[in-house]
């Protein structure tokens, strides 16, 4: 009977074993798949290209990391930190054009393939290919328009959008489940890269929401997405004082795009 039993255990590992496979192979398969996507999408841009932004980076790297850099100007902290490795690195994002590119390219295919997975809960392998296509469809439209096109003009702060993408996307899934602290520290951490990409995370937890309540109403949803606004507007919260903070001190000029925020909101 003990044997018996020990055997059905061991089925059951192997079986686990067997699906966790599959599923990591249709998720390598979805990425490439992705990949080349991007890489058509975007291949034009691997080219070396410059933007105003691009020479201002090459003339003086104050501009992108230092007291009056304008990434620490405009609340954007922890892309401050990545330029800041990326320079003591010696590597030149404006002429190493292809870096960021291929960089951004494989970022985006991640999510992609990582957003299919989760929107089917890890069970890709039992779903049939026309309902794998939608969701791959929506994400292509996502993170393969001509707005993200915008971005890759920008060579020299792809490595910058890259993990505002990222850090947008995996506090989406943190939020998935359940982990308000890592979704919090994730998202603040992508909107201190780049305020924009907020909006990946407010799609997808929208789209998850939806998912978990099987798309009817249901008052927990309603619930839920009150729980993400207030996350969005409290990562906004503290981004907002805390440059403001450093802007009365003196860290930083007083030349902040939040200034154009209304002045009730101004700090004196």
């Amino acid at each position: 009977m003990l044997t018996k039993y020990f055997e059905w255990i061991k089925g059951s590992m192997d079986t686990s074993a067997e699906e966790q496979l599959r599923e990591k192979k249709m998720v390598h398969k979805l990425f490439w798949i992705d990949f080349i996507v991007c890489f058509l999408f975007f291949m034009p841009f691997i080219k070396l290209h410059f933007s105003i932004d691009s020479y201002t980076m090459m003339v003086s790297q104050n501009s992108a990391w230092g007291g009056a850099g304008a990434h620490l100007v405009n609340g954007r902290f922890t892309a401050a930190l990545i330029m800041a490795a990326v320079h003591l690195l010696g590597i030149d994002l404006v002429l190493d054009t292809a870096l960021g590119v291929f960089t951004f390219m494989f970022c985006s295919a991640w999510c992609m393939a990582k957003i299919t997975e989760w929107m089917f809960d890890g069970k890709l392998d039992e779903k049939n290919w026309l309902e794998i296509a939608v969701v791959q469809m929506g994400c292509m439209t996502g993170l393969c328009n001509v707005f993200i096109a915008e971005w890759y003009q920008f060579t020299e702060a792809l490595f910058v959008y890259t993990a505002a993408v990222l850090g947008c996307i995996c506090a989406a899934d943190f939020f998935r489940k359940n982990r308000r602290i890592l979704s919090f520290i994730f998202l603040a951490a992508g909107y201190s890269c780049y305020q924009a990409a907020i909006a990946f995370y407010v799609f997808l937890i929208l789209f998850f929401i939806l998912k978990k309540y099987e798309y009817r109403f249901d008052i927990r949803g309603i619930r839920d997405m009150m729980i993400g606004a207030f996350e969005c507007a409290g990562v906004f919260a503290s981004n907002f004082l805390l440059t403001k903070l450093l802007i009365l001190q003196g860290v930083i000029p007083d030349n902040s795009r939040y200034n154009d925020i209304n002045s009730n909101f101004a700090l004196e």
